[in-house]
């Protein structure tokens, strides 16, 4: 999905030296338009730790976890498609990914550094007018 375009991004001002880590949150968020209601409609998403998925002020769907490691590891190693297309509209629309990192327990350390646990997200969406191949 998305032709290899996906990349982590990370929040603004972090380094490898910004601590805690542990449980720390933003938001990303990125608007685009729509000609007309597409056919097809997906965010295409890995996180670590854990993503909520908003689109036009409206929940799509959440991956990983801040409390269970397993949960956190599936969503960071494999990537999770959410179907968007019932909450776009045509014209402006809106993406927020709220993320989480986890606990310090996930990294095995306490007041970690991003460095010893670091947190990301990354994303991609497609929209196609015709039925998807």
């Amino acid at each position: 999905a998305c032709n290899g375009q996906a990349k982590w991004i990370w929040a603004p001002s972090v380094t490898d030296e910004s601590a805690p880590a542990e449980m720390a949150e933003y938001y990303f968020v990125t608007h685009f338009s729509v000609s007309k209601r597409p056919a097809t409609a997906l965010v295409h998403l890995a996180v670590d730790d854990q993503a909520e998925v908003i689109v036009n002020g409206t929940a799509v769907g959440t991956v990983g976890s801040i409390s269970d490691y397993n949960l956190a590891r599936a969503a960071h190693h494999e990537a999770t498609t959410m179907d968007i297309k019932d909450a776009l509209i045509t014209g402006q629309n809106t993406i927020t990914i709220h993320a989480a990192n986890g606990t310090g327990g996930f990294a095995a350390c306490e007041n970690c550094a991003y460095q010893q646990n670091p947190a990301g997200v990354v994303a991609c969406v497609d929209v196609w007018y015709k039925q998807s191949p």
